[in-house]
């Protein structure tokens, strides 16, 4: 099986394409060209920016979905002979995209709603009304649960598929992005203490929400990615360029490393690399979690965001 990464740019209305066994280049393909006549989309696009955000791997072969922040809208891709066979208005700056259960779920975090949407028909089963700007989603397969990180509610909401119910968890801080493992989330959140703004990283227990581990990090931190069945987590920052690893059980952090510019949403390829998108040099960064050093500077579109192993 050929391998790819897959990069929404949202800065200029691509996807960026790096086969993992071609020499690692990106190959820029334009959203207007995966538009195909045939469809009848009626999408009129001159002089009109989409802003490709975020994707996800759906449950059928060969397809991919891709938010559409400016658009308020997410397509349904074709990957393989590229192009677009659909298209779903859906809230507003929808900014996270996962699939379960052949269902497609939105955070639209400028209408603090979920979009449901039904994979198969790709129609849109319903909005549901969650906490301010909600910025990521986290699916506990075994329960039936979708978690919803509000970033500037101090909640999260649980979404119960079982039970068709919807309860919020109120947080003394913003949660940026969470991670879901066995019963512990790890949650990534920020707050300020009337001078400085900060980061947190804590993990809870998911059956009372109880805080089982706390660390309090300076700065502002946007993004954050968990190693399976280890006790470290990753996490980036936008103001200062540096990649940071935490080792959550002794409460420290491990080791600083400088990536530049605004390195911001990680992609972990076990077993020991990270593909790390950086916002301001537009590059992806491929960096080797066991020596601790960037490997390579893949050049992609303008502005990548989501990132995707296809």
């Amino acid at each position: 099986m050929e391998w790819k990464v897959i990069v929404a740019n949202t800065g200029e209305d691509s996807i960026g394409i790096i086969d993992l066994q071609k020499k690692l280049k990106c190959e820029i393909v334009s959203i207007i060209s995966l538009f195909k006549r045939e469809n009848n989309l009626n999408i009129y696009l001159d002089s009109y920016q989409l802003g490709p955000y975020d994707l996800c791997v759906g449950s059928y072969r060969d397809k991919i979905y891709l938010t559409n922040a400016y658009d308020n809208s997410i397509f349904k891709i074709d990957i393989n002979n590229k192009k677009i066979d659909d298209r779903l208005a859906v809230g507003r700056f929808p900014s996270c995209i996962r699939v379960y259960n052949e269902l497609i779920f939105v955070s639209n975090s400028d209408s603090n709603s979920i979009s449901i949407v039904d994979e198969k028909s790709f129609k849109l089963i319903e909005n549901i009304p969650v906490g301010e700007n909600p910025e990521d989603i986290e699916i506990d397969r075994l329960s039936k649960k979708i978690y919803v990180a509000n970033n500037n509610g101090h909640s999260i909401n649980i979404i119960d598929l079982k039970k068709d119910s919807v309860e919020k968890i109120k947080l003394d801080k913003n949660p940026v992005k969470i991670y879901l493992e066995d019963e512990s989330m790890y949650m990534l959140s920020r707050f300020n203490n009337g001078i400085l703004n900060n980061s947190n990283i804590s993990v809870l227990d998911i059956k009372d929400f109880s805080i089982v581990k706390s660390i309090n990090i300076k700065g502002t931190f946007n993004n954050m990615l968990k190693i399976n069945n280890k006790d470290i987590v990753y996490i980036t920052s936008l103001e200062d360029g540096y990649l940071h690893k935490i080792d959550i059980k002794d409460d420290k952090i491990v080791s600083k490393k400088y990536i530049g510019g605004m390195p911001n949403k990680m992609l972990w390829i076990g077993p020991n690399i990270l593909f790390i998108v950086n916002i301001f040099q537009n590059h992806i960064t491929i960096f080797d979690i066991v020596e601790n050093k960037i490997i390579k500077n893949i050049e992609v579109g303008l502005e990548p965001n989501g990132l995707i192993i296809f």
